[in-house]
């Protein structure tokens, strides 16, 4: 059996419709023999787990990294599933190879030094499941199932902090993200209070702390049926990607020359939240993923991904004294505004900087 014939087997055996699958099939060339039992059964693994769809990832990645960021691939994938390193390093390295990403197979070091990026996925209308609560709407936008390069990826470039190194590889299954954040009119018909400094009703809501905010969701879980959640951090930054329509970009929806169309920060918010979806959305259709109001993840703060993001939909560590804030916020530099930032703060920490927004798994 060849090596093309097994993908094409363990594609068929799975069901895959996965696009980067099919791509690898239309693609890959014929090098060499697979009659290898062994072989065989580390390739279906990979076809399962969409090793391709990570290893695409690695099209935009400088070439100093991409040999590395492969080798970590099989490594993990070997450790994980208990195959023979080397096994594994001729499947992925196969794969990384019929995609163009490695000049060899069997070679170490060179690597194909393009920099033509992936074809942009065409822009379509967000899906969106919409909730209704006391003649007010809350829009949940369909993020679907993807693999993303999570952390400070190259497009994030020196702003990168510490804590965002290295970039892991997450798989997320499909789920619900609001478009917006919470705004004080639903938090007032929640709650029957609002705490925010900057007062008005379609301004997010501040000063809340983590604690609140969670008991902010299982009233409204008791008010509609549905069950909402925080998104995790993991969750979070693959929707201000963009997620499969995302373009790589430093921010939610633009690079920094458009920055002003899409973000509140502090030069432009005049020291103050506003009103939401005044600014341009991402590729998602979601609103203020960058600037405005910082937001609470669900991920308790851990200062390194490596040791803390599991591949497969990650929670963040088990425990922690910090809970996770993204996105920045109107008093935030440009930098600090950025998909991969991220800031810890203790859980009944509250201040005029920080809100939420709400996730759900179904609706």
């Amino acid at each position: 059996m060849l090596f093309i014939d097994g993908l094409q087997q363990a594609v068929s055996q799975f069901g895959k419709d996965v696009m980067s699958e099919q791509r690898l099939v239309n693609i890959l060339s014929d090098f060499g023999a697979f009659e290898n039992t062994a072989l065989r059964n580390i390739l279906e693994k990979a076809v399962k787990i969409n090793v391709a769809a990570k290893l695409l990832l690695l099209e935009v990645e400088p070439d100093s990294f991409r040999i590395l960021k492969i080798n970590g691939i099989v490594d993990d994938m070997a450790r994980v599933n208990g195959f023979q390193p080397e096994l594994t390093r001729i499947v992925v390295r196969g794969m990384a190879f019929a995609l163009g990403l490695l000049l060899d197979p069997s070679v170490q070091q060179p690597v194909k030094n393009t920099d033509t990026p992936r074809p942009e996925t065409p822009a379509t209308t967000p899906v969106s499941h919409v909730v209704s609560i006391a003649g007010m709407s809350i829009n949940m936008i369909k993020v679907e199932k993807g693999v993303f390069s999570m952390g400070g990826t190259a497009e994030q470039g020196l702003f990168a902090s510490f804590d965002e190194k290295p970039p892991v590889y997450a798989e997320l299954n499909t789920y619900y993200i609001a478009d917006t954040p919470v705004t004080q009119d639903l938090w007032e018909t929640v709650t029957g209070d609002n705490p925010s400094h900057f007062k008005g009703p379609k301004l997010p809501v501040e000063r809340v702390t983590w604690r609140e905010c969670k008991r902010f969701i299982a009233k409204l879980n008791i008010m509609t049926g549905f069950e909402f959640r925080f998104p995790t951090e993991a969750e979070w930054e693959y929707a201000a990607r963009g997620a499969n329509k995302g373009k790589r970009q430093m921010f939610a929806g633009c690079g920094e020359n458009e920055l002003i169309d899409f973000v509140w920060f502090d030069a432009n918010s005049g020291d103050r939240t506003h009103e939401v979806r005044l600014k341009k959305p991402n590729e998602l259709g979601l609103y203020d993923m960058s600037g405005n109001i910082n937001e609470w993840c669900s991920d308790w703060y851990a200062n390194s991904y490596a040791n803390n993001c599991h591949f497969l939909n990650p929670q963040g560590p088990d425990s922690g004294s910090y809970k996770v804030c993204r996105g920045g916020c109107w008093k935030s530099k440009p930098a600090d505004c950025r998909v991969s930032k991220r800031f810890p703060a203790n859980p009944d920490f509250r201040n005029s900087l920080i809100g939420f927004r709400l996730a759900a798994t179904t609706l």
